[in-house]
């Protein structure tokens, strides 16, 4: 053993004592302070007011809440640092730098998931990775290097970069490096089996990753071809941006995923707790929408859309589905709307004669000369909620003054001498009832109605006059007038919003968006409603869109809706998931092959397997699900075209073949084979995949490319194609296995 190996093992070992001797006094500090939360509970509920009256002991108890919310935030913070430090234990770091500034001499650092200092000497034995120090192990090689300190910037030369290998607190391997780490670490972690949960790859994030990760600006768009690592990204950014040291650091309230699905949401839920931070909520946009659709009526309530139009078997229908989705997400018919909302206030709009008491408190015409005044600060419905208030208050009055008259014309007839007032009473409550629903109906729009009303010939042109339209806009606009189409959601919200205002979530101070390329500018000018006061991550791959055919221009629109439309946009193409054989395969199915380059790690060829019939090809599915078994290939995954397909699918294999069916909910388990419907399976990825039924008549047009890129870029190691009769004309020729 040479000095430098002992040297290293010497600072491990010394690490491990300060991290144990951290762990057993935190452990004890932990217990004197559950032990004096436990007594300041005790003392609060002996002391708590026994009359809601009693001011003096509510004071006093005022004094023992704050007390006890003092003890409690210690207490979480002591607990935050226990976390860390067992994120420490197993492996302490895994990367080492020597930096000397100009006529200094060179300071070591270590990096890893969390810092760790020497609380005797305060000498820094682990810096997080998240410090600016530590960009230089991700960005840099030895040789001339600065980085980006909060006091400006710092140069010098990078001496040294060591890359670790430790497990179970021991070290394995070192090495030195003067080449990026993907050459490294990053090559023996792409061969590993793949987790039923996503992973931290803090150790081997890339140059551009890390540059990204720390990027500061209100919007950054990050176009990434599947499996370049986005979502791993926007994770690790999240854990940046909740860095305690972090000048703007911000907690997991204030962050939040929109996730494509629920299944996505469940599998990404390990990451930040991997890197020793809380985990932070994560939506879908149907979540969004289900929540807040009351008033909107059953056509906003989310649904499997995105399925029936992957079903749709002729291909004139899908394409004009797909045009729809384009149009319905675009800012032009977000204009159409604003447009819509300002001709309902201006020409649609009626509102009722206000008579009480013998008079008019207000005709009609007066109100909407009122509600149109000052349309600049408050959308419709808020102005018109003030008119009710005033209206009310009005009538209120009126009220005291009628109600002797009431009583007199009681008294006019003798059935009611004896109870002249309770009858006077009862005639008042009832007209005020009226007048109440009169009132209550000023500030209600049939917003449902009106998005219906728009698709209306007339109506509709008079309104898109001098807008850019598609070429084909009839066949949409009859599609979508004929029956509640597809992408109506997402209209009808924003429709509403235009008339009725946002309930808008300051708190939230950054958004993270997966899957970007499925959703369009309508979209993104809600969540900035939504989101006054947020930062924007955006990461998609415009090849993996669905619903609407999107290039990049479609991408960068984003950042117009979002109010930034020169915002930065990154474009990462290289590929790290899948080996060279499938990534290849998965080129020939992209309109930009530019925009993916596979990664240099080979495996297996790609397997194109036939049957005669459908129940040969049933058999061939199980056989290849037992060789990848027994091959130990790790998590295995059949993708289906459409979730019918592979409800069909499970029912024919149950009790043959321990394969689940995966539904949508995060109750799947990712650790089993499964069988999925392709809408299912962005941001996953499995070990072996195999592709059910690509035959000509399951993935026959030109538009299929899409959904065969998005299916067959799920693997890592193994990808196996399935078909009966003939192939479909867009999968390349290669040699082809049938049955034996």
């Amino acid at each position: 053993m040479d000095a430098d190996f002992l040297h290293e093992q010497a600072y491990l070992k010394q690490t491990k004592a300060l991290i144990r001797r951290g762990l057993a006094d935190l452990l004890e500090t932990l217990d004197d302070e559950q032990e004096k939360l436990l007594l300041a509970r005790q003392e609060f509920q002996e002391n708590q007011p026994a009359f809601a009256d009693d001011r003096d002991k509510q004071t006093e108890t005022a004094q023992y809440l704050s007390g006890l919310q003092t003890q409690m935030a210690v207490y979480q913070a002591y607990a935050e640092r226990l976390k860390k430090l067992h994120l420490l234990n197993d492996s302490p770091y895994f990367g080492r730098i020597d930096f000397a500034e100009p006529d200094g001499e060179p300071e070591t650092y270590y990096i890893g998931r969390a810092s760790l200092r020497d609380p005797l000497t305060y000498q820094m034995q682990i810096c997080d990775w998240r410090t600016p120090m530590a960009s230089l192990y991700y960005r840099s090689t030895p040789g001339p290097a600065s980085f980006m300190a909060p006091e400006g910037e710092i140069a010098g030369s990078l001496m040294m970069k060591r890359q670790y290998e430790i497990a179970g607190g021991e070290l394995l391997y070192y090495f030195d490096t003067d080449v990026h780490i993907k050459d490294g670490i990053l090559r023996k972690l792409l061969s590993q089996k793949a987790s039923s949960r996503m992973k931290a790859v803090v150790e081997s994030l890339q140059d551009a990753q890390d540059r990204l990760i720390r990027q500061k600006s209100r919007v950054l768009l990050i176009q990434g071809s599947a499996g370049s690592g986005k979502t791993s990204l926007a994770l690790h950014r999240a854990a940046f941006l909740m860095y305690q040291d972090y000048q703007e650091s911000l907690t997991a309230k204030e962050i939040l995923i929109i996730s494509p699905n629920p299944l996505f949401s469940s599998y990404i839920d390990r990451v930040l707790p991997e890197l020793g931070e809380e985990n932070i909520s994560s939506l879908t946009f149907q979540d969004i929408f289900a929540a807040n659709s009351a008033g909107l009526g059953e056509e906003a309530a989310p649904g499997s859309e995105l399925d029936d139009l992957l079903a749709e078997r002729d291909g004139r229908r899908f394409r004009l589905l797909q045009d729809v989705y384009a149009f319905k997400y675009s800012a032009a018919f977000a204009g159409l709307l604003a447009r819509l909302a300002d001709y309902y206030e201006r020409r649609l709009l009626r509102l009722p004669d206000v008579y009480y008491n013998h008079r008019y408190i207000a005709t009609g015409r007066e109100l909407k000369e009122e509600a149109l005044r000052d349309r600049a600060g408050l959308p419709l419905t808020k102005r018109l909620e003030q008119i009710r208030r005033r209206l009310s208050l009005k009538i209120h009055e009126q009220k005291k003054r009628r109600l002797p008259a009431l009583q007199e014309f009681v008294g006019d007839y003798p059935d009611h001498q004896l109870e002249i007032v309770p009858y006077a009473r009862l005639l008042s409550m009832k007209r005020g009832a009226y007048l109440s629903r009169l009132l209550d109906g000023l500030v209600r729009v049939d917003v449902p109605g009106l998005y219906k009303r728009l698709w209306g010939k007339d109506l509709f042109y008079r309104l898109a006059k001098g807008l850019t339209l598609p070429d084909n806009i009839e066949e949409i606009r009859q599609a979508a007038e004929s029956s509640a189409g597809p992408g109506d959601v997402p209209g009808l919200f924003w429709l509403r919003l235009l008339l009725e205002g946002a309930a808008d979530h300051p708190r939230i101070r950054q958004v993270i968006v997966d899957e970007a390329q499925d959703y369009g500018p309508i979209h993104y000018m809600l969540l900035k409603k939504w989101f006054p006061r947020a930062n924007f991550t955006i990461l998609g791959d415009v090849q993996q869109s669905l619903s609407q055919p999107r290039g990049l221009e479609g991408f960068r629109a984003v950042g117009s809706a979002l109010g930034e439309p020169e915002c930065p946009t990154a474009i990462l193409r290289e590929s790290f998931r899948s080996t060279w054989e499938i990534g290849s395969f998965c080129r020939r199915f992209v309109d930009f092959p530019e925009l993916l380059e596979p990664f240099s790690r080979h495996g297996q060829p790609v397997e194109i397997l036939s049957a005669p019939g459908e129940q040969e090809a049933l058999g061939l599915l199980l056989a290849t699900v037992r060789r990848f078994r027994k091959e130990e290939v790790g998590s295995i995954a059949v993708i289906c075209k459409t979730s019918s397909q592979a409800a069909a699918l499970y029912a024919a294999t149950k009790g043959r073949s321990a394969l689940q069916l995966v539904r949508g909910g995060k109750e799947a388990d990712l650790s089993r084979s499964m069988i999925l419907p392709l809408r299912l399976v962005k941001g996953l990825e499995f070990d072996g995949v195999i592709l059910w039924d690509v035959g000509e008549g399951n993935y026959g047009w030109l538009e299929h490319k899409r959904l065969l890129y998005l299916a067959a870029s799920r693997a890592l190691h193994r990808l196996a194609l399935i078909y009966h009769g003939r192939v479909s004309p867009l999968v390349p020729p290669l040699l082809s296995k049938g049955v034996e």
